[in-house]
């Protein structure tokens, strides 16, 4: 099954601190075993080796988190242009489709204006669809490419621009 829910800064920290605090017992745990029991060398409890591994094991984990979290919110940039594609190609294509059967210049002007809005979204909005995953976002990844909010903005003014035409 497809995970749809994009996992919050919370969740994220909290996953990744439990995946530490495993990571912190079972090897502090081993550490116990293996120089208590094993070795019978009652020196102590040596606790820097568990608390760097629980500390890598956390960053790692959340890098980890971070990253399906860009890619998610990607994916779902993408199928909302790919949706507001399909709206617009519909819409015109139904025009195209029920003026067919007409003949007169008035007809003829909207089925003008269905093409043109076809080629409106597949010049506007159809480019945005070969950029990388990575660019559809810049939450963890590079300010200087675009985010959800700036393709949402590209989007308005493109829809505005459709309706002026």
């Amino acid at each position: 099954m497809v995970e749809t829910r994009i996992p919050s800064m919370r969740h994220m920290i909290a996953m990744a601190s439990g995946w530490g605090g495993m990571v912190f017992l079972l090897s502090a745990g081993t550490q116990w075993f293996v120089y208590d029991e094993l070795m019978n060398d009652p020196g102590g409890m040596r606790i820097i080796s568990p608390v760097i591994a629980a500390i890598v094991t956390t960053v790692l984990a959340f890098r980890l988190q971070n990253r399906v979290r860009q890619q998610r919110i990607a994916q779902f940039t993408r199928l909302e242009i790919i949706a507001e594609m399909n709206h617009h190609i519909r819409n015109a294509m139904q025009v195209i489709s029920y003026q067919t059967y007409t003949a007169n210049a008035e007809e003829h002007g909207r089925i003008r204006d269905a093409i043109n809005r076809i080629d409106w979204v597949l010049r506007d909005i159809l480019p945005m669809m070969s950029k990388p995953a990575e660019q559809l976002t810049t939450r963890g990844v590079d300010t200087a490419m675009p985010d959800g909010a700036e393709i949402a903005d590209h989007l308005r003014k493109a829809r505005s621009r459709g309706q002026q035409r």
